[in-house]
């Protein structure tokens, strides 16, 4: 994938453009007390302190990818005639993460117009676009009155439950992959910016302290570099409000799933 489409690449790119090389060199790669510290290049620095460990984390709270998942094939354990678990296997998502679950839906209350819900034993191009078409005019789906949870990794406990059928789906977001590879081009450049105050936040945080106790390079006081790193002190403030306000609403209109059940609950289906 090239640099331009893949999200993580194209945000370590914009580092360089918007933050001094020599800030970036001080602070991850020279003052890091890791073992073998020449083995690991700056940009591979920052995706392990800061985007895999802070960024990636805070988009998966934010929101994730909502899908419909098919589980009338699976083994589902009743605890007692009203409490079942289904645990997922991570082939059935891709091998992500169910980081949240929201519904149960049966497909047989609404014959083929269920969201995002393929007939599981027919699957052709014919057939996936019919199931299109007929989602896009149809009605809400049927949601079975019941409490979800998860209880486990892809484990989810379903109580006051009454009729789990061999076609219902659980509507579920999922986690994003390490490589934000589920984000649409036009939403990059908003990831890009989000890496970009977390890394200025970092930054601030690190040095910070230091410069206020006299740090020195070399014999000489840091002059520009303590300019530049003092420019950063909102940035925490910023990654954060940007973050809710911002990045929020791209991630959700990045979901096209996301995006038919938005404008489904605006306008109603089609008559």
């Amino acid at each position: 994938m090239s640099t331009s489409t893949n999200a993580v690449q194209r945000a370590l790119l914009q580092l360089h453009y918007t933050i001094p090389k020599e800030l970036l060199y001080e602070t991850f790669v020279n003052n890091q007390n890791t073992y073998r510290d020449e083995t690991i290049s700056l940009d591979e620095r920052i995706k392990n302190i800061i985007i895999r460990s802070r960024v990636n984390v805070d988009c998966d709270f934010v929101g994730g990818n909502l899908i419909f998942i098919y589980i009338g094939d699976l083994f589902t354990e009743y605890v007692n005639p009203y409490t079942a678990i289904v645990r997922i296997p991570k082939s059935k998502t891709g091998g992500k993460t169910i980081i949240s679950v929201l519904s149960v839906y049966n497909i047989l209350e609404v014959g083929m117009a269920t969201p995002g819900a393929a007939n599981p034993f027919i699957e052709n191009n014919l057939v996936l676009a019919g199931n299109a078409m007929m989602n896009a005019m149809a009605s809400a789906p049927a949601i079975i009155s019941a409490y979800l949870e998860l209880i486990g990794e892809n484990t989810v406990l379903i109580r006051q439950n009454t009729t789990l059928t061999n076609m219902n789906f659980i509507r579920c977001v999922l986690s994003n992959d390490e490589d934000m590879s589920n984000l649409q081009i036009r939403s990059i450049l908003q990831y890009a910016k989000l890496v970009e105050l977390a890394v200025k936040s970092y930054i601030y945080n690190f040095w910070v302290v230091k410069i206020g106790m006299g740090f020195l390079v070399g014999g000489k006081e840091l002059g520009p570099f303590k300019d530049v790193v003092e420019s950063y002190s909102d940035a925490e403030a910023q990654y954060q409000d940007y973050l809710v306000n911002t990045w929020g609403a791209v991630q959700f209109m990045n979901s096209n799933e996301n995006y038919v059940e938005f404008i489904r609950a605006l306008v109603g289906p089609m008559r």
